[in-house]
């Protein structure tokens, strides 16, 4: 499975939730192994920039807020 649909199902269920960046990459990596830590969070940022995800980060907290999903 590719990395970006791993990471829109986990999009997807956080609706509406908060999470980590880890929690992210530990979901994509019981798949995908073989990436870096940085690479989901990466995807992630593609997604919102294509309007598949909708989401916001909170610097300080250190955690991302998916708001909706298309």
């Amino acid at each position: 499975m590719k990395i970006a649909d791993l990471v829109y199902q986990f999009c997807a269920a956080k609706v509406g939730d908060t999470f980590k960046a880890h929690e992210l990459w530990s979901y994509v990596a019981k798949e995908r192994a073989d990436i870096s830590p940085e690479s989901a969070n990466r995807i992630m940022r593609m997604l919102r920039d294509n309007g598949s995800v909708r989401y916001y980060a909170d610097r300080l907290k250190r955690t991302y807020y998916v708001t909706g999903v298309c």
